[in-house]
Order: structure tokens, then sequence, then C-alpha cells
């Protein structure tokens, strides 16, 4: 079953929404707590209209079931449980004893900042795609790596990182939200005016929160995601798409999308990489990094 970069039958059509509608069930089931029961299942009949469409607009299906199901994919997190404070605390222990040869210090230090650190984790997030938090650590571990590995540290000397700030409240479905901004970079990509490209993009949105949006939704959305960033690809050309971390992410994820072209010739393929290596095939939709990014706005 070729589906790259071409016009796909109705029955394969038919297949891919079917399969990718059981990865999402299955995925959201995993985060049970973050959508309403019957949020959990989406229709493989309304993924295909979707995808349909969308190829009659000149887009590749494959790509846009590639941008829905990585979004779904990565962002999930739920509330840390009991079991993931004390797993995160035993690598904290672990660490700790590695690091010294004085096992008295490493008890003493882990004993004394226990409770502070079981409050803060118990706050935190819990991003279940790459078994995480959803907040850097401000850790020694995490300064050294902006600064670059050195043998010896004056732990005076170094100053601390900014870390991404707990928030309160429900945890926000942001996958439905993040499919339908690169659903509309795929539209443009393809040629498609901005009101038709935003149509695709509420389209995949509204399925996949299985609800109608209502006008000012998506906007509000895109707004939020458009904030000024860095270039993070100086070197390559093309810049004016990559000054707001929205064009950061449609850059990056046509990027992926081309470099994977041969490993994702056939829909089985695909499937195969979706179970096996999914941290491989959802890269083009983001990373760690992203996710921690995402659940840093404030989409309230």
């Amino acid at each position: 079953m070729d589906v790259l970069g071409k016009a796909l039958e109705t029955s394969v059509l038919r297949q891919m929404a079917t399969d990718a509608a059981r990865f999402i069930c299955r995925w959201r089931s995993e985060v049970s707590e973050q959508w309403l029961p019957a949020e959990l299942e989406i229709e493989p009949s309304a993924l295909e209209t979707v995808l349909r469409d969308g190829q009659r607009q000149g887009c590749e299906p494959l790509m846009l079931v590639l941008a829905i199901l990585g979004a779904e994919w990565l962002l999930r997190a739920r509330p840390a449980t009991a079991e993931d404070v004390e797993k995160e605390l035993r690598k904290i222990g672990n660490a700790l004893e590695r690091g010294t040869s004085d096992l008295n210090l490493a008890v003493f230090v882990l004993g004394a900042a226990q409770k502070v650190l079981r409050r803060r984790l118990e706050k935190c997030r819990y991003l279940v795609s790459y078994s995480t938090w959803t907040l850097p650590s401000p850790s020694l571990v995490m300064q050294l790596a902006k600064r670059g590995a050195r043998p010896r540290v004056d732990y005076a000397q170094v100053s601390p990182i900014t870390v991404v700030s707990v928030r309160r409240g429900p945890l926000p479905c942001i996958g439905p939200i993040v499919a339908a901004i690169l659903a509309e970079g795929i539209a443009a990509k393809a040629g498609q005016d901005p009101a038709r490209s935003e149509e695709l993009a509420v389209a995949v949105a509204g399925l996949l929160q299985k609800r109608k949006l209502v006008p000012p939704e998506f906007p509000k959305w895109r707004d939020k995601l458009s904030f000024s960033i860095v270039d993070p690809a100086l070197f390559m050309t093309g810049p004016d798409r990559r000054k707001t971390f929205r064009g950061w992410l449609i850059f990056r994820f046509h990027r992926h999308y081309r470099s994977m072209a041969r490993e994702l010739s056939t829909w089985e393929a695909f499937c195969e990489q979706a179970r096996d290596n999914p941290r491989w095939l959802f890269s083009s939709v983001g990373d760690l990094q992203v996710a921690r990014q995402m659940y840093a706005v404030r989409w309230a």
C-alpha cells in the first residue's frame, strides 16, 4: 500500500482512518483523566472524511495523519501519581550514591531534601510519551548541560536556570490544538489560501475534540503559539518561517516528514513505526522540549 505523495483510493483512506482511530483510542486511554469517556474514541468515518477533504485540497493524507497522531501521542500529560514520585525519588537517591564515595552524605542530603522534593513532584505533570515531567528539572545536571561539561564545579557559582512554572487547574488537551496548527501549515504549503487552510485546521480540531469549534477559538490558539523565538536553525535558508514558535513547528514538521519518506513508503511501515518507534516517527511533530513548552503556555 504505497501512501506517499499519491492520491489515495477510498479503501486506502478508510484503512488509514481506522488504524489511526485505534492508535488515538489506545493513547487517550493511558491518560483517561484528561478526557471525558465519550472523547476517548473518535469516529474513523469522520477522520476519513477529513483526510479526503484534505486530499482534495492538495494535502497528502499521510502528512495529515502524521500531524494528528504525532500530536496525540506526544501531548499526553497527567497529574503525578504516588508511584511516579517514588520512582523519581529513587532515581535521585541512586544518582547521589553514584556521585559520592561517602554514602553517609548521600543519605543525609536525600533525607533533608526528601519532603521538599516530594511536595514539588506531587504538583508536577507527568508526560506519558517520554515517561518524564513536563517541566525541566532545576538540577545541577540540567544547568551543566547548558554550559558544557566541566570536571569540577563550584556549586555556589552556578546560577539557576529558568524552569517551567507549575500550572494550576485541569490539564489542557493540547494534542488537537497542535494537530490543527500543523494541518493549517500543511494546507498553506499545498497552496491553499488562508481561509481554506484555516477551514481544514478547524475540521481537524473539531474531529479530535468531538465538538464544533466556536469561531474565535482557532485564531486564539494560533496567536498563543505565534510568540517570537530565536531562529533555531540559522544555518538554513528561509529564516522568516522560523521567527515564531508556530513557524518553527510547521517548518520542522515539513523538514522531518521529507527526511522520513523512504521509511514511510507504505502504511504498514508507518503503523509499525508508530507501535515500535514512536519517538522517532513523531519527532516530526515535536520532542520533549517542544512538549514542555506547550504545557508552559497559558491556554485558559
